[in-house]
């Protein structure tokens, strides 16, 4: 602009002189200094830009006390308050500003519609402000359907306004005759249409948002000359104005948020519009589209894994299966091995013994028969040996059959348990007691006996299952102790208990102790003591348990089916428990 030029050439004049005259006396400084406030005022005047105003709400208006206010005096001011400028708003009609822009009056003149006309003489900022339209109003009781509407009738318009040249052209186009009566202002206008003298008026989109005439005027269908509006200023001068306009007039645009949406929102309730391109668009949807593709085969594939490690699992528990029963009959053959090598050196031994018991059992016989002055206990005794004689008989017997394991119902009777146990406990009580021979303790054998503890079986194997047992019990203390015997009645069922508090065992062991030949007594072991009773067990349909504890000792228990006329008896107690 002017005024920056004039700035410029005055420092260039009078800079040197004030420096030239710093060091001189005191006339000079104050010389100086009255150049120096000339210098600060001159620059105070370069960033002042006047502005012509007039009203044409809600675009711009002089409002009340001087403070001019509207779209376009918001966005300037925008713009001053980030540049440091000074507005100095010039009122007056529309002509008069456009006058005055001409002639150097002011700077800016805001609110101008862009034309091939008047780009002869002003120059316009290059980002249109608003978009905008004409628009016909009527009073209501008149009918303006058309621009054709309008021939040989008066229309009033704005003076030196856009809305003259449009309206005179397009007449002349489409062969009209309209009286154009032009007034200074849009006040003018609308008080010709209302006084008659005019029968309609020709005002922008935006004036519409005016109320004063809202019950005098409406608006008509008639609208025409869609235009942009702009900044303008002299042709050739303050291009850098309008440069200014542009930057700051991109950045508000470009954020929802700026000055620039503010204003349309309060003065027209516009929102931003956001715009977005066909690519982009169509790059989300293609996103989108891919990403819903990316589901589906992941849930398919998914699914897929699913089913297949169902498989895979099934698979495997079918393997393992499989490997568990290979190893069960494996195990199972072994056992069956070795119970049949058991059962080939069981029937050599219990030949040989049976020769040894044959001439001892007829040498009992011989001294039975001549025992009849014999005081009564050396006959008891007597009868005792033969008693065990022939379990051991009997014994030789089962050995000689161990590796088949069959019984016949034959061999089986109705046998009384706690008859049997005394039996037992009579015959090794004796030698259990303070055996210095092999250095061990006194073993204590108690005695619970239960009522009605009948079972079918073979006497000579229920024998000798008792005698196992209580002959391992006793090999498990070997300081002594106490084992104790308990039998029950559990209605279907009947119970022998074995219990020793002495040594116990390992879990590894327990697993282990029902194996043919494994014995933990070293040389002293056969190591198929067990195994004979679990045959027994199994044989009568009964069933074994043994529960052990390290320095505790051990328990076990056998349940057999009762008989049908055994009756229910009292239960056992856990003298492991302590």
């Amino acid at each position: 602009m002017n005024k920056m030029i004039y700035h410029a050439i005055f420092k260039m004049i009078f800079n040197p002189i004030c420096n030239y005259f710093y060091n001189m006396t005191l006339l000079s400084k104050v010389t100086g200094f009255l150049l120096m406030v000339l210098l600060t005022c001159n620059e105070s005047i370069a960033n002042t830009v006047y502005v012509g105003v007039y009203d044409n709400s809600p675009k711009i208006e002089n409002g009340q006390r001087g403070n001019p206010h509207g779209i376009f005096v918001d966005i300037l001011e925008h713009v001053a308050k980030k540049e440091g400028w000074e507005i100095v708003y010039v009122s007056g009609t529309w002509i008069e500003g456009l006058r005055r822009l001409v002639n150097g009056g002011i700077d800016l003149m805001p609110d101008v519609a862009f034309s091939r006309e008047r780009e002869t003489h002003f120059d316009f900022n290059k980002i249109a402000v608003l978009s905008s339209w004409l628009q016909c109003y009527c009073r209501k009781n008149d009918t303006l359907n058309s621009l054709s509407s309008l021939d040989n009738k008066t229309v009033a318009v704005l003076k030196g306004s856009i809305q003259e040249k449009a309206c005179m052209e397009i007449c002349r186009k489409i062969g009209i005759n309209v009286n154009l009566v032009t007034c200074d202002d849009y006040n003018g206008c609308i008080e010709s249409v209302k006084s008659g003298r005019a029968y309609a008026v020709i005002v922008s989109r935006f004036y519409g948002y005016r109320q004063k005439f809202e019950n005098a005027l409406v608006p008509t269908s008639v609208i025409f000359n869609p235009t942009a509006l702009y900044y303008a200023s002299k042709k050739g001068e303050n291009r850098e104005l309008l440069n200014t306009i542009d930057k700051h007039l991109a950045k508000m645009m470009d954020n929802p948020g700026s000055d620039y949406y503010r204003s349309l929102s309060y003065w027209l309730n516009e929102k931003p519009y956001a715009f977005i391109p066909r690519v982009i668009i169509l790059v989300a949807i293609t996103g989108i589209l891919l990403l819903l593709l990316g589901f589906a085969l992941n849930i398919t594939l998914g699914r897929m894994v699913f089913k297949r490690t169902k498989e895979l699992e099934e698979k495997n528990r079918e393997l393992t299966q499989a490997l568990n029963n290979l190893k069960t009959a494996k195990d199972e053959a072994i056992k069956r091995e070795r119970l049949y090598a058991i059962g080939q050196m069981a029937s050599g031994i219990a030949h040989d013994f049976n020769n040894m018991l044959t001439p001892v059992t007829s040498g009992l016989d011989l001294i039975h028969s001549e025992s009849s002055g014999c005081p009564e206990t050396v006959k008891q005794n007597l009868e005792l040996i033969r008693s065990a004689v022939q379990y051991g008989t009997e014994i030789i017997r089962r050995m000689q059959n161990f590796s088949r394991i069959t019984m016949s119902g034959d061999d089986r009777s109705m046998v009384d348990m706690n008859t049997t146990v005394k039996e037992v406990i009579k015959l090794v009580e004796t030698g259990l007691k303070g055996n210095s021979q092999k250095n061990r303790g006194n073993v204590e054998i108690g005695f619970e006996p239960g009522e009605n503890v009948l079972i079918s079986a073979s006497l000579s194997s229920f024998y000798e299952m008792v005698l196992n047992l209580i002959i391992n019990a006793s090999d498990a203390m070997p300081q002594g102790g106490c084992i104790k015997i308990i039998t029950e009645n559990r209605g279907e069922y009947v119970s022998l208990t074995v219990e020793d508090n002495g040594l116990g065992m390992t879990e590894e062991i327990r697993s282990k102790c029902l194996e043919p030949f494994f014995t933990t007594k070293g040389s002293n072991g056969t190591g198929i003591g067990l195994t004979m009773v679990n045959s027994i067990v199994k044989e009568h349909g009964g069933t074994m348990e043994i529960i052990s504890f390290v320095g505790k000792g051990t328990r076990i228990i056998l349940v057999f089916p009762g008989c049908i006329n055994s009756k229910p008896g009292k239960k056992e107690e856990n003298i492991l428990a302590n």
